[in-house]
């Protein structure tokens, strides 16, 4: 990925060599990191992306994970990621929308989707940053446009439900 760059000039040539790249990928895997490049490192906070969910009642604010829930109570349904590792880069919303995923697939057996609603997206900070997502709910795989159909087929996943 280095280039020269020759600019011929009355008084000469004029040659400049860039600078090589350093490319990063975030979420390297702790049981087997890779070794602290020289120079900057862009993402220092490194890990492996795993996204926590949990249910919360919301009553008292607290866990009820794994607990039986009486059906048709209303449940917070808290789903977290961790995208400390992309701290610094700068990217724009459509490469953020063309990049990023977040994919929940919940048991049917657990929840009616169909109830379901999206209150916020917030970062660490508390700052609302859905204008930067775009968010679909889908009931069925067959439902999803053609997209997103790539998106999921490329990403290696295979919601069931």
């Amino acid at each position: 990925n280095t280039f020269t760059t020759l600019v011929n000039t009355p008084k000469g040539e004029y040659k400049v060599v860039s600078n090589t790249p350093v490319i990063y990928t975030p979420g390297v895997d702790p049981e087997d990191p890779r070794k602290t490049p020289t120079g900057e490192n862009p993402t220092p906070d490194d890990n492996l992306i795993q996204p926590k969910k949990d249910v919360i009642d919301p009553t008292t604010g607290k866990s009820i994970n794994g607990q039986s829930v009486l059906p048709n109570s209303e449940l917070n349904y808290v789903l977290t990621q961790n995208f400390d590792q992309y701290k610094g880069i700068e990217a724009s919303k459509d490469s953020i929308l063309k990049s990023n995923l977040y994919i929940e697939d919940y048991l049917d057996e657990a929840l009616d989707g169909k109830s379901m609603k999206v209150q916020s997206i917030k970062a660490a900070n508390g700052d609302d940053v859905s204008q930067l997502l775009e968010m679909y709910h889908v009931l069925s795989q067959d439902a999803l446009d053609e997209k997103l159909q790539a998106i999921v087929k490329e990403s290696g996943i295979s919601p069931v439900g």
